[in-house]
């Protein structure tokens, strides 16, 4: 069996929708996230990633529990969900933007 080289070999392309999948998930792996709005009506807040490249940028809408310290939370979700996401794809992630949408009671 032959290997062909680097410059003939082909391209993995992930396409949002994977990227998005993979986030929410990651995300959802959090103790202190109770629900991440993966899909809804167009005026109220999802989740979704774009893919330029090998660069992805991350928008999450996520239910946190109550009470929760928020910027320590949010900055939490963001650093997990950028290192998951780059672990997963091998892509890097440009940013990723958290949007608390409500807080429930634990």
């Amino acid at each position: 069996m032959t290997t062909a080289a680097v410059g003939q070999r082909g391209r993995t392309r992930i396409a949002d929708r994977v990227a998005t999948r993979i986030a929410v998930q990651s995300a959802a792996e959090l103790p202190a996230v109770l629900r991440v709005e993966a899909g809804g009506l167009p005026w109220s807040p999802t989740s979704d990633a774009k893919v330029a490249g090998d660069v992805i940028a991350i928008r999450l809408a996520v239910t946190v529990a109550y009470p929760a310290p928020l910027r320590e939370l949010s900055a939490q979700i963001r650093d997990y969900v950028a290192h998951r996401v780059a672990q997963l794809t091998g892509l890097s992630v440009s940013r990723v933007d958290v949007t608390i949408n409500t807080e429930h009671p634990s």
